[in-house]
Formats: structure tokens, C-alpha cells, sequence
């Protein structure tokens, strides 16, 4: 029982450290737990973030991450996490289609985040050519689907938006979580960056890292 208050005490500790951190403080502190193939979600403070949250709203609480993008790390080791060494960078749809970025230029103004870690690593690998191969194809941004997302939870309406064949982050989130044989988000087509903590099943993915719950 001491050593289970123990545990609890020095959990709440570090969780109140990396919650009074900035993003690249935190995510410093994290590298080494973070892995390839990792979705991380941040909360953006942006006019465009700040629209997200407020139009992604469920149960009388808005959304706490805007943005979703691919982990994806450069090996100089053999260890499966990211070593002092190792490069970690993003895949990201955004303005200018499914593109690369360095995980610090992702972070740097953000106001937190968290990761979303399939259970099943074994598909990993694949998962992440697959999404190389959807940003060599050039896939697009779906600008009309921000819109249509905001229509359809402030109003109602269910509008089609947007042209087949793009995406915005998180529907390409959703889609390199799908490749590593994550199924619980299969029927939420549209899905936000939010709905990836909201649909989650325990059993299929681990959230790490997240501190929505104290926030409102």
C-alpha cells in the first residue's frame, strides 16, 4: 500500500512538472519515450486553431487539440524509442499536401500535446511507407472539409464539401492508424484531431502524455 501511495505521489509530481512546461520542454523531457509511428496531436493557440476548438465542440466541451500529424524517426541506433541521436520528424497534411517537417518547427508556438500509440507495433514499418506513398502521390488538402465539420456540429448540417481524394491532418492520422490495424475509429470518416482521444479504445491504441481532461 506505501509503495502504491509512493507510485501515485511521484506520478502526480512529474505530471504537474511537464504540465507547467512549454511544448518543446516537454517534448524534450518525452523523446526518449516517443516512438515511430506515433500520432501526436497539438493544441495550437492560432486564429485557425482558436476556430477548431470552438466549432469541434461535444458534450459542452471544446476541442483541446487542432492538429494531428505522423511521428516518424531517422534511426542512428537500434533501440525502438527515439534516441538522443535520432532524427524525429512529422508527416503532416497541411496547406501544402502530406509533407515532412521537423517535430521542433511542428511544436514551436503550440500550447501542448500528446500522443496517440497504436497497441499493435507490428504493422508500424508499413503504416509509414504507406503514408510516404500518399504524399508522393501529391494528395491535397481539404480545405472545404474544416467547413463542412463546423456545419455539421454548430448546425446540423450535413453538407459535402471538398473534393474526393483529400484529406486534412486528421482523417490522415486516422488513415496511418488504420494500416497499423487500429479499427475503433473506422466509422468516424470525418474525424478531428479531438475525436481521436474521444473514440479511443483502450484496447487498440495507448494515449500518452494527454492533459485535456484538466483543462476545460
Amino acid at each position: 500500500m506505501l509503495l502504491k501511495l509512493i507510485a501515485q505521489r511521484m506520478y502526480l509530481d512529474y505530471f504537474k512538472l511537464i504540465h507547467n512546461m512549454n511544448c518543446i520542454d516537454k517534448y524534450n523531457s518525452l523523446k526518449d519515450q516517443i516512438k515511430n509511428g506515433d500520432i501526436i496531436l497539438v493544441r495550437g493557440n492560432g486564429l485557425l486553431s482558436n476556430l477548431i476548438s470552438w466549432g469541434d465542440k461535444k458534450n459542452g466541451k471544446k476541442a483541446f487539440y487542432t492538429h494531428a500529424a505522423v511521428v516518424y524517426i531517422t534511426k542512428q541506433g537500434t533501440k525502438a524509442l527515439a534516441g538522443i541521436n535520432d532524427q524525429v520528424e512529422v508527416l503532416e497534411s497541411e496547406a501544402h499536401g502530406v509533407r515532412p517537417d521537423f517535430i521542433n518547427e511542428l511544436l514551436t508556438g503550440c500550447v501542448n500535446f500528446c500522443i496517440v500509440r497504436s497497441v499493435n507495433q507490428n504493422k508500424v514499418d508499413l503504416a509509414i511507407s504507406r503514408a510516404f506513398d500518399l504524399g508522393n502521390a501529391g494528395l491535397p488538402y481539404n480545405y472545404g472539409m474544416l467547413f463542412q465539420i463546423l456545419l455539421k456540429n454548430k448546425l446540423g448540417m450535413n453538407v459535402g464539401l471538398g473534393k474526393k481524394g483529400t484529406e486534412i491532418c486528421s482523417q490522415f492520422a486516422r488513415f496511418v492508424l488504420q494500416q497499423e490495424g487500429v479499427t475503433c475509429y473506422d466509422n468516424y470518416p470525418d474525424a478531428s484531431p479531438q475525436d481521436l482521444i474521444r473514440f479511443a479504445d483502450p484496447s487498440q491504441v495507448q494515449i500518452l502524455f494527454d492533459e485535456s481532461t484538466n483543462t476545460k
